[in-house]
């Protein structure tokens, strides 16, 4: 069974086990369904004030048995304006109602002395002694009831105390983030007062023409406003924000940030912070948050579960006696007893009646303190609900002031960008044309570099690879180590374009924006690209060309550009250079080699370049000479040809070399990558043996923690067991010597009773003797006082059956007295012996359990010894 305890009313709720599995709101749909609290109504709680949220499963808390139930509330109760407690927490289940028996007695005592009086009699007892047990079941389930309402109050409490810090630290980061907003509200309110002013100056801004056809691109625009947007001229930079929103829209943001801004001000914090105060105040009140005497209370109710069960234990023993009586009256038959059984038996029924009353009366009193209990906490559980409702309270405004500034900040922001709108444009605009001037030249430098090494570099592997051609093999190559080198790449490709997607602006936008918004021409800084683009040209190659190369160069550059696509992007002035840049004739080398820029800047392999530069007839200019030449033309030409044949067995054999160096070089990285796949498995192999070997190592010195924390526990609990031990032995001996008391008391108490019952049959048998020996005289009636003093013989018979009658008492007494005494013996025999066995029994748990930890000690230093053994 799941156990659920209703602290309001203080009642035990059962509910099928299979719940356990399900979520929380599954259980609160079944308590509505079965009990009528709706869900919204009910706190579901366990001990420690942890709430069960509706989304986790009711596994996940250990509570729902008896002994540690969930405790359930009903805040409908306290949220009533009515200060009395309601009727329906007062109706207490007390089970039920046991007569106070008065009449049943009344009506046994006048009974005549007969057997049947004596069974009615021994029924009546058993009716005591049954009521008695379960009047006790009843004081003990309504004592219980209250120490489980105790705790219930308990964990409210302790809920209410994890709750308090988490809404003060919320509330005290509200207030910074207030504190924050309050210190800028001037500023705030600056801004919202001159929208109008940014307004005026925007529309002193014109959109740029190719800003304005970026505009028209917008897909977010309607056709009509596009049509009125493009008819329209001299359009500002306000134009474009009304045709995006509407024309008002600086008006109504600047009423909204108003309105906003002067909403919140110091006293909503002041407020706010009141109201929790005077909550936080309120639940450290120490008269409400306790229950004075309520200890006291407890001690007493003990004391009362104590005597009742006294009650019952009397109750029993004289039902027992009743019906041992009964039983043997019915089996001897004799009449002559019954007077004295059926006085014995008056004298008991009162008793039993008398402790019956008691245990009625300790019942009652049991029932108004759980009433009185009730009445207390529901005036402390309106208390509590008063200031989580103020708690309450609280977080809600918190959170609803918290989302008006945040929404309001928003819209500042959006305010603050206004007024940023022509500082940032006017930025824009620099910083793009910069960026274009910047782009423009780093990609024509970049470009006329990579075109120059490429062909360079390519010159170079086919100077070195001629030459070793002709020496490879050689005995002079041992001589001359390291002439297979050959040099490496670097930059011989031109670098991706970017800046592409940029508006097409230039610095004579910025200067027209100048003549345009002249109060805004400080923040129209045109930077100063000279020196970049200065050193961009003064370090191109075409510096050591002539002017007429130059000439060649730049243009062949501008076709470049135009082919790859940056013909719209290209500034013309940036291929015009200075005067100081133009070489005289005087200074220009005696021989140059120029370089086609088509081939550099579009190759990707040497191999490609080293065909291009085979194949170009500029390839190779031999140098001038002033003089006249006297080799014949037909020789230039023969070597012409030749060079060109050599050239073409130069690239076959240099593309036959090529693959032969692809194919090593695709083996030696398959070798490379699978090698490095091996190490890499070997690595993780490693390190995953270095981690379950640490994780070893941690798990077997956590065992060897726990163990010791087990073994201290163990010495701790053997100490206690020794000291346990002890006061059981003198717990015993104690006992012992209660019991040999109690024995002798007893012993004392049926040894009177059996010498007062001998009197009183010796008194029977004498009336009755006399009362035959009147009948048998019958000439004359003498008074029984002279009966007695007559002397005369007596008969032997009487006088045997009176010594008869007297020994019969005397061996039923020494009998009544030898069974009592067994049955004492084995009694504290039974307690000796089950001490003995609950003694015996934890010395083999805790031998065991000392076994046990030196057994998994031994293991755990093996493991120990192992790890250290292998990590070496």
């Amino acid at each position: 069974m799941l156990y659920m305890f209703n602290v309001d009313v203080g009642i035990m709720l059962t509910f099928d086990i299979n719940l356990g599995m399900e979520q929380v709101s599954v259980l609160q749909e079944n308590i509505e369904k079965i009990h009528k609290i709706p869900v919204d109504m009910q706190v579901l709680l366990v001990s420690g004030g942890v709430t069960l949220p509706a989304n986790q499963r009711v596994c996940h808390f250990s509570a729902g048995t008896d002994t540690n139930p969930i405790f359930l509330y009903n805040k409908e109760f306290y949220h009533n304006s009515n200060v009395d407690i309601p009727s329906e927490l007062l109706q207490v289940d007390t089970g039920p109602v046991a007569s106070d028996m008065n009449a049943e007695v009344d009506q046994c005592l006048v009974l005549p002395d007969a057997i049947n009086t004596v069974i009615m009699r021994s029924h009546l007892a058993q009716r005591f002694y049954e009521m008695a047990q379960e009047e006790t079941q009843t004081c003990e389930r309504l004592v219980h009831e209250q120490h489980l309402q105790h705790q219930g109050y308990a964990a409210v409490i302790a809920n209410m105390d994890d709750t308090l810090p988490t809404v003060k630290a919320n509330m005290d980061q509200f207030v910074q983030y207030y504190h924050e907003f309050l210190e800028s509200r001037k500023h705030f309110l600056h801004l919202a007062e001159t929208v109008g002013d940014v307004a005026n100056t925007l529309a002193t801004i014109p959109l740029l023409p190719m800003l304005v056809d970026i505009a028209l691109q917008d897909p977010h625009l309607s056709v009509t406003s596009l049509e009125e947007f493009s008819k329209k001229e001299n359009i500002s930079l306000l134009d474009w924000l009304h045709l995006r929103n509407s024309k008002d829209s600086f008006e109504r943001l600047s009423q909204m940030c108003m309105r906003g801004i002067q909403q919140h001000s110091e006293e909503i914090v002041s407020s706010l912070q009141a109201v929790l105060n005077r909550a936080l105040t309120h639940s450290l009140d120490e008269n409400m948050r306790s229950i004075k005497g309520l200890s006291d209370r407890f001690s007493g109710l003990e004391r009362l579960l104590k005597e009742v069960r006294n009650l019952l234990q009397e109750q029993t023993d004289l039902a027992k006696a009743f019906q041992q009586n009964s039983n043997r009256a019915s089996n001897l038959g004799d009449v002559s007893i019954l007077p004295d059984l059926c006085a014995s038996h008056r004298r008991q029924l009162l008793v039993m009646l008398k402790n019956h009353q008691k245990i009625r009366d300790i019942r009652r009193r049991i029932i108004m303190a759980k009433k009185e209990l009730i009445k207390n906490i529901y005036v402390r559980m309106r208390w509590v609900n008063g200031v989580e409702t103020e708690i309450a309270t609280v977080f809600e405004k918190t959170s609803m002031y918290y989302n008006s500034l945040k929404s309001l900040k928003e819209q500042l922001n959006i305010l603050q960008q206004t007024h940023s709108i022509p500082q940032l444009y006017l930025t824009a605009v620099s910083e793009v044309a910069r960026r274009r001037t910047f782009s423009q030249a780093f990609l024509l430098w970049s470009s006329d570099l990579a075109c120059h090494l490429c062909a360079v570099h390519s010159e170079e592997v086919v100077r070195r690879q001629n030459f070793q051609s002709q020496f490879e093999g050689h005995m002079l190559n041992f001589l001359f180590p390291g002439l297979e080198d050959v040099p490496p790449t670097f930059a011989t490709q031109a670098p991706d374009l970017f800046d592409t997607k940029l508006p097409k602006l230039c610095f004579e936008d910025i200067e027209m924006l100048r003549m345009k918004v002249p109060d805004l021409a400080l923040s129209l800084s045109i930077p100063d690209l000279t020196s970049i683009t200065q050193f961009f040209l003064s370090k191109s190659i075409t510096n050591t060309l002539k002017p007429k190369e130059v000439a060649s160069l730049e243009e062949r550059l501008v076709e470049v550009v135009a082919a790859v696509g940056l013909d719209s992007n290209l500034d013309p002035t940036l291929l015009q250079p200075s005067e100081s840049q133009i070489p005289s004739q005087s200074t220009m080398p005696s021989f140059t080699h120029p370089i086609s820029s088509d081939k550099g800047f579009e190759s990707e392999t040497d191999t490609e370049e080293f065909e291009k530069v085979g194949q170009s007839p500029t390839d190779l200019v031999f140098e001038k000479k002033d003089g006249n030449n006297h080799e014949p033309v037909y020789s230039l030409r023969k070597s012409i040809m030749l060079l060109r044949q050599d050239l073409v067995s130069l690239k076959d054999l240099f593309q036959l070399e090529q693959n032969n160096i692809l194919q090593y070089l695709s083996k030696l990285i398959y070798l490379y990558n699978s090698e490095a796949e091996q190490k890499d498995q070997e690595v993780c192999r490693l390190k995953e043996e270095l981690a379950t070997s640490n994780s070893d190592l941690q798990n077997a010195q956590f065992t060897i923690d726990e163990l010791e924390k087990r073994m201290k526990i163990c010495l701790d609990l053997e100490t206690r067991e020794r000291e346990e031990r002890g006061r059981l032995e003198e717990q015993r001996d104690v006992d012992k010597g209660l019991f040999e008391a109690e024995k002798e008391k007893i012993v004392k108490e049926l040894t009177e009773q059996l010498h007062h019952d001998h009197r009183l049959e010796i008194e029977a048998v004498r009336s009755r003797f006399i009362r035959v020996m009147a009948t048998a005289s019958m000439e004359r009636s003498p008074s029984e006082c002279s009966l007695e003093k007559i002397e005369k013989p007596v008969d032997p018979d009487i006088c045997e059956a009176i010594a008869q009658v007297k020994a019969d008492m005397i061996v039923e007494k020494e009998r009544a007295v030898s069974v009592e005494r067994q049955k004492w013996q084995m009694k504290m025999e039974q307690e000796i012996h089950q001490i003995k066995l609950h003694t015996e029994a934890e010395k083999q748990e805790m031998t065991k359990l000392l076994k046990s930890i030196v057994g998994v000690i031994l293991i755990s230093w093996c493991i120990m010894y192992y790890l250290m053994v292998y990590t070496k």
